[in-house]
């Protein structure tokens, strides 16, 4: 078996292209691909248990175990990368998989804010949060569902526009494996009702204000 530094070259070929974000989930990742690797684990394999850590996480969340929920999100994330190494190196990577690795992600997104909207809930006895847990999983989804049919109507200028504007409003805050981190780091402090306030109003606002821009370029465009 190679070594970590031997692998990172096969595993990791994106390098410093990749957002920071997930470079910072690779520190650990390739440590698990080495175990998976020797353990002959299949990458399909390893995105069913990424998927089922967060599941777990939600669940943990409705026990109000928000700290061992958060670190199984966190887990999420690891392994989540791991299973791409781990088709790397076998050379194994399919359209398949690539689908199944992005729904997992889609699906867990929502299903994070509204586990933890429920967990704050059942301990504080306050709906607000259960509202806000409504709020930062929707806004999301919208954004998505009214932002992406758009591009195929759009031409190659428009569409550079388009990119160039996108990486304007990206925020680096609103990314999953962000999010993952920083409600890891607010669990162990026991800030959890801070974390859902300041996502659910910054969720909310970026979406409606991405949704509003986008559809004033395309009426724009237009007319």
């Amino acid at each position: 078996m190679e070594s970590i530094k031997e692998l990172r070259k096969i595993c990791q070929e994106k390098g410093y292209k990749e957002h920071i974000t997930i470079r910072f989930y690779r520190i650990f990742s390739i440590y698990v691909t080495k175990a998976c690797l020797i353990l002959k684990l299949k990458p399909h394999f390893i995105t069913a248990l990424s998927f089922l850590a967060g599941i777990i996480g939600g669940y943990f969340y409705l026990k109000t175990q928000f700290l061992l929920g958060s670190f199984l999100f966190f887990l999420f994330y690891v392994l989540d990368n791991v299973d791409g190494e781990v088709a790397r190196y076998l050379k194994t990577s399919s359209n398949f998989g690539a689908w199944l690795d992005i729904i997992t992600g889609h699906l867990l997104y929502p299903y994070l804010f509204i586990t933890l909207g429920l967990g704050i809930y059942l301990q504080t006895k306050m709906f607000q949060f259960v509202i806000l847990g409504i709020m930062a999983s929707t806004s999301k989804l919208v954004e998505r569902s009214v932002f992406q049919p758009q591009i195929k109507t759009e031409t190659k200028d428009s569409l550079d526009q388009k990119q160039n504007s996108i990486k304007l409003w990206a925020s680096f805050i609103g990314k999953f494996p962000v999010i993952c981190t920083i409600l890891l780091i607010y669990s162990l402090l026991g800030w959890e009702i801070y974390f859902l306030y300041f996502y659910a109003i910054y969720l909310t606002l970026f979406s409606l204000g991405k949704v509003v821009l986008t559809g004033w370029r395309i009426y724009s465009s237009e007319n």
